[in-house]
């Protein structure tokens, strides 16, 4: 089939013939074009902004927490080289002192820091160990 016979079954389908891009339509297309660019910029900021949030979000809790343990730590071993008899004194026995630092209680309930103040809602407050050792 030739190439003017297809043109003619497309156009009686409802197809219309291939016309000229003038220069008014290519200023068209051009304008279309960079509005799409812009918006597609503004739109790949906004995701960016938010991947950086949430990666800083999740590095942060990340260092927090390994902050945090390694306070425990340094708590625990503080408490650890304590005499039987300072931790009596501070409401501790010896075997109550993991639960005391991780859960900021012992395992009967009572209220520690690890600076041998009461805590006013049971959590472990890893304050004065600088100045403790």
């Amino acid at each position: 089939m030739s190439y003017q016979k297809k043109l003619e079954q497309r156009i009686e389908a409802g197809f219309s013939a291939p016309t000229r891009v003038t220069v008014l339509d290519f200023h068209e297309i051009n304008k279309a074009m960079e509005r799409a660019h812009v918006m597609r910029s503004e739109q790949a900021g906004v995701l960016a902004r938010a991947l950086v949030r949430a990666i800083g979000g999740a590095v942060g809790k990340l260092f927090a927490g390994i902050r945090q343990r390694m306070q425990q730590r340094q708590a625990m071993a503080y408490l650890r080289s304590m005499d039987d008899r300072l931790l009596q004194d501070i409401g501790l026995s010896r075997a109550e002192i993991n639960a005391a630092i991780l859960h900021g209680h012992s395992k009967d309930s009572r209220q520690v820091q690890a600076g041998g103040a009461i805590s006013g809602q049971g959590d472990v407050v890893m304050t004065s160990l600088k100045h403790a050792a």
